[in-house]
């Protein structure tokens, strides 16, 4: 009975090496497509790096804009006073003028 056990045919034999074959090269294709996906997902981390920075950027332009327009609302207001001003002088001018 003992014997029975380490006895093999070349049916088995191929079997079991195929089996073994067959797992080395899941394996070896599992770390290939990880290898892979890590390249990828180090590029993705890459784009996102720079994504971030262009968006930082746009952040900063905003906010020199926003405060550029606050500039260019106050000196409205200034123009739009001393305009003001001077049509009143000159409606002044032209009342004396007119008398």
């Amino acid at each position: 009975m003992t014997n029975d056990f380490w006895n093999f045919n070349a049916g088995q034999l191929i079997t079991i090496v195929t089996i073994i074959l067959g797992g080395v090269a899941f394996v070896y294709t599992i770390r290939g497509r990880v290898d892979a996906l890590s390249e990828r997902m180090l590029a993705v981390e890459e784009s996102m790096k720079q994504l971030v920075q262009v968006l930082v950027q746009q952040g900063r332009h905003e906010e020199r804009m926003n405060a550029m327009q606050t500039q260019v609302n106050q000196q409205g207001k200034r123009l739009d006073a001393l305009l003001e001003r001077v049509s009143l002088w000159i409606n002044g001018v032209a009342k004396h003028e007119g008398e």
